[in-house]
């Protein structure tokens, strides 16, 4: 209670937009409650159907990078796209923001079906690496849902991209809500099609995608922004996008690159550990929706409006109210989890096929991978106001310590726990990067508002 007032008063000073930033991540993390409690009962069916068995881990892999290129080029692009879209409806207007929006979304498509073909070519030398532990027959399998899901980076990938448009535009409901359609899908098509097994969450994968992505493209037409694929011709903000795309892209690729670093040291592990990380993160994945994703996406509207109009001093008040919050209260709550993670493990997953021995590992992995939401929701908050500032060097340059970190931290805690060790490197990493994010970050700002009254120089390539 002796807190609230302080919030209060920090809140006072830049009334306006941190109360909306506020309302907007409350909006945000309270439909993404839902759609992750959808994806957590999707998950106990899984469960129940297929444990820590083969189906289940052929898929897990098979579908590692569909997804993880399919998350890395749309939010590349988001990063990309969303602060010169906002900065050119504040220059422009929205007639010159569409129009700029329809050239890019002509070179989302080209990226994605490029990425797609990529992913094609490379794919059964890729699986080959990160599947080493597995059979022939399970190899065989993987390859064959891999490819089945290739498509799927097409789909999704334009269901990102139009989902932080109309966040851009301070549309948050349907995009957050309308990821529940997968999840349920996948549900439906399990549960009717039971003779398909593994394959019913291909299907179940696609039905989802399809509606996400109607939805989204209804909603965008009504709001009158558009969702067209023509082009402009190379405009200055054109290039502005493609400018900020390499450095983001080579920084997604390398965040992404620790999902893969960590799937690929659990396969080398004993058989089930890729499940069990799985399933270990899902909790995790619940809290830094709410944490991380949804203040991330309710912030980046606002910080890149800020960037764009110079106000560097409300800049920095944001980010010190919202750390602070987000600080305050998820530490407590990652405690807690950590230290009740074996009876929520038996209770939402020991059922069918999952048994009391695959509780006692997932356990360990769920405790120590929920220790990084406080430090994951705080850095991405940072990480998007670089991106706002167009400083997307910085976020490449960091991600490349991430992985580097992650691959020694693997190392070291792999041989005191297990796989469990390779969720606690995550944590232990994103504390790291947290730290260094928020040092380079307000170094800039300060420079921005006035010298720095100690003299001390900003490292080259941290300041303009």
């Amino acid at each position: 209670m002796i807190l609230l007032p302080k919030i209060h008063e920090r809140f006072r000073g830049a009334r306006t937009v941190n109360c909306k930033i506020f309302v907007a991540a409350l909006i945000v993390g309270g439909l993404s409650c839902v759609v992750k409690i959808s994806a957590m009962g999707k998950e106990l069916l899984v469960a129940s159907f297929f444990g820590r068995g083969d189906d289940i881990e052929a898929f897990l892999i098979g579908f590692l990078l569909p997804s993880m290129f399919v998350s890395l080029v749309g939010t590349t692009l988001m990063s990309a796209l969303v602060p010169t879209f906002i900065e050119v409806q504040e220059k422009d207007g929205r007639e010159a923001a569409n129009k700029v929006l329809s050239s890019a979304m002509l070179v989302t498509l080209a990226m994605l079906l490029g990425v797609t073909l990529v992913l094609a070519t490379v794919g059964p030398f890729a699986l080959s690496i990160l599947a080493s532990g597995f059979s022939a027959e399970k190899l065989a399998l993987t390859r064959h849902l891999y490819f089945a899901l290739l498509p799927y980076v097409i789909v999704n990938g334009l269901v990102l991209v139009w989902g932080a448009i109309l966040n851009a535009g301070e549309r948050f409901v349907l995009p957050a809500l309308t990821p529940v359609l997968t999840p349920i899908s996948i549900a439906l098509v399990l549960l009717s099609c039971k003779s398909l097994g593994v394959g019913s969450l291909v299907i179940g994968t696609y039905v989802g995608a399809v509606l996400e992505a109607v939805l989204l493209a209804v909603a965008l037409s009504k709001s009158g922004m558009s969702f067209n694929c023509r082009w402009f011709g190379m405009s200055s903000y054109i290039r502005q996008i493609l400018r900020q795309y390499p450095p983001l892209l080579l920084a997604a690729t390398v965040s992404s690159g620790n999902i893969i670093v960590d799937q690929a040291m659990a396969a080398m592990l004993v058989g089930g550990s890729v499940a069990a990380l799985s399933y270990g993160m899902k909790m995790t994945s619940m809290l830094g929706t709410l944490a991380a994703t949804s203040l991330s996406t309710a912030i980046i509207p606002y910080l890149s409006r800020m960037t764009a109009q110079e106000d560097w001093a409300g800049c920095r008040r944001s980010l010190k109210v919202f750390t602070r919050i987000v600080l305050i209260v998820f530490i407590p709550v990652a405690l807690g989890i950590a230290a009740l993670s074996t009876p929520i493990v038996h209770l939402l997953f020991q059922r069918g096929a999952f048994t009391s021995a695959d509780t006692a590992i997932v356990a360990k992995v769920q405790a120590m991978s929920c220790l990084q939401v406080p430090f994951m929701a705080a850095g991405l908050m940072y990480t998007r106001l670089l991106s706002a500032m167009k400083r997307n060097n910085i976020v490449m340059w960091i991600g490349c310590l991430n992985l580097l970190l992650d691959v020694i931290y693997n190392i070291v805690f792999i041989r005191l726990m297990g796989v469990a060790g390779i969720a606690l490197s995550t944590s232990v990493f994103c504390l790291t990067s947290y730290a260094l994010k928020a040092y380079i970050v307000h170094r800039m700002l300060r420079a921005r508002m006035a010298p720095d009254p100690f003299g001390v120089p900003i490292p080259t390539g941290f300041a303009d």
